[in-house]
């Protein structure tokens, strides 16, 4: 009966020490999965804007490309670029070019939602993946940001210097069948 005990309470604690290993791993794993939650989003995202980057565009451009081809729904894309940036950037410098750039990639970020996708895609240039019923409605998104933007004068905010008003350029392709993600750039 002893040895029965004493080989009992072994395998309790044998058990209870494989929980805690237990614990621990799960606790390990949580961390993991965190960090590599935050590594594939800072992969995927543009420091400065905060928005979706271009390696991100490429995944999203791709998936919504084969969804729209089996669905047979409409697709469209639109490439914005902020006009005179260089001038912009050269005049004001880089400090204030780069609060430009975040201050366009929030208002096209705004329009963000499942079926209007918002990356930056390099320098001062943006894309947006606009899908199903925003495909159809893609130039009136466009244009109502272009307009937003067009009509708000910037300033410096700890001087209140004008800087004037702000213009981009936009270009919007609705995809067909026989492009291709590449081919539609």
């Amino acid at each position: 009966v002893r040895t029965l005990v004493e080989l009992t309470r072994s395998m309790i604690d044998k058990a209870q020490s494989a929980e805690e290993d237990l614990r621990r791993t799960e606790m390990q794993m949580s961390a993991m999965r965190k960090d590599l939650a935050a590594a594939h989003h800072k992969a995927n995202s543009d420091p400065l804007t905060g928005l979706p980057n271009r390696r991100a565009l490429d995944h999203h451009l791709r998936a919504a490309f084969e969804n729209a081809r089996r669905a047979g729904s409409p697709l469209a894309l639109a490439i914005c670029d902020i006009d005179h940036f260089k001038q912009f950037n050269d005049t004001h410098g880089h400090q204030i070019g780069d609060e430009v750039i975040k201050f366009v990639g929030s208002s096209l970020g705004r329009v963000a939602n499942g079926d209007v996708f918002v990356a930056r895609y390099g320098g001062e240039e943006f894309v947006m993946v606009l899908e199903r019923g925003a495909a159809a409605n893609a130039f009136a998104t466009l244009d109502k940001i272009r307009a937003a933007i067009a009509a708000r004068e910037l300033k410096v905010t700890n001087t209140g210097q004008s800087l004037g008003k702000l213009s981009f350029s936009g270009g919007i392709a609705n995809i067909s069948p026989q492009d291709s993600p590449g081919s539609i750039l």
